[in-house]
């Protein structure tokens, strides 16, 4: 094994903002590239206002002919509800998307396979791989954070799908560590993420982006340097650290 100075990583501090649980797998391999890593969590997960609406649509599940899933945060709290207030066998009935790779995989933690995962782990992506599917009349269920963009909603009721846009979470801004200011690089993993970081820094820090609409919130708050993963995932963020 290289020693830690050898390493491509190596003298490195990098900060890693997602919730520390989540952060592990990130976390290990920076270290074997031989980066110091500071955990900074900026997002912490809690019930969203309306947590009746999550309940509702549970009580409809079988009406649904699609559910889309855009993040593994969306999986995870809507499975929990299910599984406390229902039967996960009642999914049967509905066709499932998820967004990209990441939430394919955490749908197939809870036995669950995804009819559908778009190229491009964007709203937009979805849209494209969902462009050939009659949405006319059909009933679709997003289940989402209770901050997410507009688009894929309005988009699916423009081409006549009835959709319910259904809150099972919300992201709030945890106490940060004080390493956050000693760190040469952040990575950025959500727009939720950026934003909550932006409260908590004034300066431009270098930025790993783990796609454009994370790049772009970061641009919009007055980051500047900047460098997009090409690959929406895990391995592209350690691909862009390395480049």
């Amino acid at each position: 094994m290289q020693s830690r100075e050898k390493r491509p990583l190596s003298g490195q501090r990098i900060a890693l903002t997602r919730e520390a649980s989540q952060a592990e797998p990130l976390r290990a391999r920076l270290e074997e590239l031989g980066a110091e890593v500071v955990l900074c969590p900026l997002l912490q997960f809690v019930a969203p206002d309306q947590p009746q609406l999550l309940q509702a649509a549970l009580q409809e599940l079988e009406s649904y002919q699609w559910i889309l899933f855009t993040s593994p945060n969306g999986v995870r709290h809507f499975m929990q509800e299910l599984r406390q207030t229902g039967d996960a066998r009642r999914l049967g009935r509905a066709r499932l998307a998820a967004i990209g790779p990441g939430t394919a995989k955490t749908l197939a933690e809870f036995g669950l396979r995804a009819d559908l995962v778009p190229s491009q782990s964007v709203a937009e992506g979805l849209l494209e791989a969902l462009q050939d599917v009659p949405m006319e009349g059909q009933r679709v269920l997003l289940p989402r954070a209770q901050e997410a963009r507009e688009m894929l909603p309005q988009e699916l009721r423009r081409r006549g799908a009835r959709v319910d846009v259904v809150p099972c979470y919300k992201t709030i801004l945890p106490q940060p560590p004080p390493q956050l200011e000693q760190v040469d690089r952040v990575v950025l993993m959500s727009a939720s993420a950026v934003r909550h970081f932006r409260q908590l820094c004034s300066a431009d820090p270098e930025c790993i982006c783990i796609g454009p609409v994370t790049a772009q919130t970061a641009r919009d708050l007055g980051f500047t340097r900047l460098t997009q993963a090409q690959q929406y995932d895990l391995e592209g963020v350690v691909a862009a650290l390395l480049s």
